[in-house]
């Protein structure tokens, strides 16, 4: 990492024309504790953030080892804002009904004393949303981070002539202006250019890592205010010199696409296969307190069976989902053979969801707008005798989502597919402690209540975790296919819930087998582009490229379904 302490009187952002002293040593060790923290405490990031880049973010968050919770209902902000480490809000795609989320979460992570990121994107590009900004920069967020056009914005109160989300000012511009703004604010401030400045008003530090090319990727920026919300989270009292470290970290991993974060090490932040052995390792479950059979021969055939008919079918599945994950969900379906049609809007549901094969209700991004479109659609797909299923992402997080999640399965959903976490809520209509979309519990924890939920509803419940269990309340099998990585991609569990629903589209009356053959079909994917992957973001490619690819020897040969009856 180039990290530099002093600056002359900036003009134009050409580092060479820039006086700094040399790297200080401090800097790599800081750097190497900070991430490691991060993997070490998993720390739960709430963010509220825009429709582009999601994605992106979550997936940062996931490799470097911090938990992601794309939470923005204001119905649950209360509840779940103070038990997040950190929060960041991005205001892209701000609307006016957005606003009051963004104002609350601030509020609430002020009062419980947690540290929270500001990205004021695009700030000059218009007075609403310049005074938004300046609105919420006043609620004194532990840090700001902006491009160099954003920041003199915010610090001139000024509209005028942007690009957008683009910079129309070098970094070198925007240091005295982001001086003079993290004085009278009491934040860090920080400027995104060819050199990343960092402020707390007196002190000013540049890293100097990535490259070019990384502006030509929507939502780099965004993913990297994310980042900064991640290592703040872990050494709040040292948001400086947090806000430093993460700069040159995930630029330094943008330098080579090898060099992801998932793969970085204290050397050169970029790491060899150790330490994917050590996360596997602490990954896995403790299978050995199952008793369990042999894989029955019969497993093999069906999973073809049930794959080979999505193929020839088609089946369309409507997908009532989060904005986070309907882009991998959707080319799950694609890569399998069904038709993903990602239709939420109340007007369509009386006319459309009869017509589909299965529906899919996944409540993540979960807002008191969205769930009468997932109430009449459930309720259509009822009268319509067609399967659908229910992903109840993060249930335990707050009473709106559990006593909404409780409700949907009133309405008798097919299956039900969570984490162990999220079961648990389910069956014990708790709420308390969460990880966000992950798990605080392994599969095996939840196998009992899965198997009481499963009687008490009427559903086949999926438990995912290290075993993938699935119950009838009688029955219980666990799939055994997969790879650990597979949890470091944003949406893989919500991708699963959708090809869970086009297995049973196409068998619903055996939609106990077509649930256990559609998780192992999935993780055997995952194991095939695991021999091809570097890092979680290749591993993503190549679980798509290998779920189309799959032939009948392949599946046959490498199912790994358990009776545990």
């Amino acid at each position: 990492m180039h990290m530099y302490a002093t600056y002359t009187t900036p003009t134009v952002d050409n580092t060479h024309q820039v006086k700094h002293q040399q790297t200080s040593p401090e800097w790599g060790p800081t750097a190497w504790a900070h991430l490691s923290t991060i993997r070490a405490q998993s720390p739960l990031i709430q963010c509220i953030t825009n429709f582009v880049s999601r994605d992106l973010m979550a997936n940062t968050f996931l490799s470097a080892g911090a938990s992601p919770a794309m939470i923005h209902s204001l119905r649950e902000i209360p509840n779940f804002t103070p038990r997040a480490a950190a929060l960041c809000v991005n205001v892209s795609t701000l609307t006016a009904e957005w606003l009051p989320a963004m104002r609350a979460a601030a509020e609430a992570a002020g009062r419980a004393g947690k540290p929270w990121v500001l990205d004021p994107v695009a700030a000059r590009e218009s007075g609403f949303r310049l005074e938004a900004c300046r609105e919420l920069i006043g609620m004194r967020p532990t840090v700001v981070r902006g491009n160099g056009s954003e920041i003199l914005a915010l610090a001139n109160a000024s509209v005028g002539p942007s690009k957008g989300v683009d910079s129309s000012h070098q970094s070198t511009d925007a240091v005295e202006a982001a001086k003079s703004l993290a004085k009278s604010s009491g934040c860090i401030v920080a400027i995104s250019g060819a050199v990343d400045f960092v402020t707390d008003g007196q002190r000013v530090v540049g890293a100097q890592n990535g490259v070019a090319m990384m502006q030509k990727i929507t939502g780099t920026g965004c993913s990297v205010t994310a980042l900064i919300a991640a290592f703040v989270a872990i050494d709040p009292l040292h948001a400086f010199e947090a806000t430093a470290t993460a700069l040159p970290f995930w630029y330094r991993c943008l330098e080579n696409g090898h060099r992801v974060h998932y793969k970085a090490e204290e050397v050169a932040v970029s790491l060899g296969s150790g330490a994917v052995e050590v996360e596997e390792t602490a990954m896995v479950d403790n299978t050995h307190q199952v008793k369990h059979q042999q894989t029955s021969p019969e497993w093999g055939p069906t999973a073809w069976a049930h794959l080979s008919t999505v193929r020839a079918q088609s089946p369309l599945i409507q997908c009532i989902t989060n904005f986070v994950s309907r882009d991998l969900m959707a080319n799950t379906l694609l890569s399998a053979g069904a038709s993903p049609a990602m239709i939420h809007s109340l007007r369509e549901i009386p006319n459309f969801t009869p017509r589909a094969a299965a529906l899919c209700v996944n409540v993540s991004t979960l807002t008191a707008e969205w769930l009468p479109a997932m109430r009449a659609a459930a309720e259509a797909a009822g009268r319509a005798g067609k399967p659908w299923v229910l992903d109840p992402v993060a249930a335990g997080a707050s009473g709106f989502r559990l006593e909404a999640c409780r409700e949907l399965i009133g309405m008798r959903p097919t299956v039900v597919r969570g984490n162990g976490s999220e079961i648990l809520a389910l069956a014990n209509a708790s709420v308390g402690p969460s990880k966000g979309v992950d798990s605080s519990h392994q599969s095996t924890d939840a196998v009992e209540v899965a198997k009481s939920l499963a009687k008490s509803s009427g559903c086949i419940v999926a438990v995912s975790g290290a075993i993938d269990f699935v119950t009838d309340g009688q029955r219980v099998v666990g799939a055994q296919n997969g790879v650990a990585m597979m949890q470091k991609i944003t949406g893989t569990g919500c991708s699963v819930t959708a090809l869970i629903a086009a297995f049973v589209a196409i068998d619903p009356l055996h939609a106990f087998e077509a649930t256990a053959t559609a998780l192992s079909i999935f993780g055997i994917a995952g194991e095939i582009g695991m021999d091809m992957a570097k890092g979680p973001a290749s591993l993503r490619v190549h679980l798509i490229d290998s779920l189309y690819g799959l032939d009948q020897d392949t599946v046959v040969r490498r199912v790994n379904i358990i009776s545990f009856s």
